[in-house]
């Protein structure tokens, strides 16, 4: 269990749910969380995180952070002025930054699957990533779940 104050939640991709209803929102519901549906600008105390569902991202593995590094680029030179910038689409975690921000791209709650395995035979970064936010400072931290290679070997024959 994580002990917090707040849950944030954005809205997965409507191909993984087509016509059902969207556990992302069920979830978010049952924990009194706030819905931002596919993006949008929170502040936390002093602290104003930019987020979205969707991110540019590379298919290929050297260039799939850095579409969403240079999409983050435009942003600041447009004005925005984030502390914290982080989308999800990829199924991947990553993070990077600067001396006034940090971008990253979360960990997912999707498992590898028939659907999955279709489109990619990269294994997802399944886990969470939890801030501490107090004032104008934050700390943060992110678990990975190490799901078992034998468990893909076996959803693969599906």
């Amino acid at each position: 269990m994580i002990n917090t104050k707040r849950f944030i939640f954005t809205q997965g991709s409507k191909y993984h749910t087509n016509d059902n209803p969207s556990a992302d929102e069920i979830v978010c519901t049952m924990l009194r969380g706030e819905w931002y549906d596919y993006f949008g600008d929170i502040l936390f105390d002093n602290i104003k995180m930019n987020v979205q569902h969707y991110g540019p991202y590379s298919s290929r593995n050297d260039g799939a952070f850095s579409s969403m590094i240079r999409s983050i680029d435009q942003l600041r030179l447009d004005g925005d002025d984030a502390d914290i910038y982080i989308k999800s689409h990829s199924h991947t975690f990553k993070y990077a930054g600067g001396p006034n921000y940090i971008a990253m791209t979360t960990p997912c709650w999707k498992g590898m699957d028939g659907y999955t395995m279709t489109k990619s035979q990269k294994r997802p970064d399944n886990g969470y990533v939890l801030f501490n936010i107090e004032g104008s400072d934050y700390t943060w931290s992110y678990n990975i779940f190490k799901v078992p290679k034998y468990f893909f070997a076996k959803v693969r024959n599906y």
